[in-house]
């Protein structure tokens, strides 16, 4: 497992594996690094903005942002994440760096039932909503195994006169995904002002040609197991058309320049 290399994703792993002991329990430190999250997580994020004086004021504002952001995507990854990260460390974190590692380890290992159910606990101690919304592996494999498909083997014809008239196959199965409306606009000015961005004018170039023609788009996000994408569908007579597709971490920061939370991707 790639993930692995990363000395984080490491650290959490070797955590996982421990509740598929049924006995497994956290220690304390671990709770109290859990709780101190918790009452970061239920403050007032507008609040700690407009607070943001000194630097300590500042991190603490990206750890709440940090913190809101990794318990949307899991809660069990938000309890192992706090078990080993202080709230000082979070601060100095981007969540543009951490959700792509955080959700690509999550959706990769199985999601240990004793975990899950203490986590749950915890959050109903502290107040905090619990949240899952990474299947895991077992759980995706079987997401479309239903009687609809089980029924059908390769494909079905229909015939006249021994000579087939229509065939019916099944499709690939793909993830559930939910679109993020935005404009052609939107995208480009994205793209001009985006940091450490190479190649910016034949794509702005290429997205200017279909502006026309294209003015409004959807970003599709699916929930695991592919990358998000645009597609830009065009007739022959003005060009061919064109797919986009996003890494996790270019797609989070459009989706934050939209004003758009993961919370609304998650729902």
């Amino acid at each position: 497992m790639a993930q692995l290399q990363d000395p984080l994703i490491k650290l959490l792993e070797e955590e996982r594996q421990k509740y598929n002991n049924e006995t497994h329990e956290p220690t304390t430190s671990q709770l109290k690094r859990f709780r101190t999250s918790c009452q970061l997580l239920k403050e007032d994020l507008q609040a700690l903005r407009q607070s943001t004086k000194s630097t300590t004021h500042k991190r603490r504002s990206t750890a709440r942002e940090n913190l809101k952001i990794i318990s949307e995507l899991s809660s069990s990854v938000f309890a192992l994440y706090s078990f080993f990260v202080t709230v000082s460390e979070i601060g100095k974190k981007s969540h543009l760096e951490l959700i792509p590692k955080l959700r690509s380890w999550w959706e990769s290992v199985e999601h240990p039932k004793r975990l899950l159910e203490k986590v749950q606990g915890f959050c109903q101690l502290e107040g905090i909503e619990y949240l899952e919304t990474v299947p895991s592996p077992k759980v995706q494999e079987n997401a479309y195994s239903d009687d609809r498909s089980s029924a059908m083997k390769g494909s079905m014809f229909l015939y006249r006169n021994e000579t087939p008239m229509l065939q019916a196959s099944l499709l690939p199965s793909e993830p559930p995904y939910q679109y993020v409306e935005l404009t052609t606009q939107q995208l480009i000015h994205f793209l001009q002002t985006g940091n450490s961005l190479t190649n910016q004018p034949s794509i702005i170039d290429l997205l200017q040609q279909y502006e026309s023609s294209c003015p409004n788009l959807k970003l599709k996000v699916p929930l695991y197991g592919a990358v998000p994408s645009i597609e830009i569908k065009v007739t022959s007579d003005i060009g061919s058309s064109v797919v986009l597709m996003f890494a996790w971490e270019l797609a989070a920061e459009l989706l934050y320049s939209l004003g758009v939370s993961t919370a609304n991707i998650a729902n």
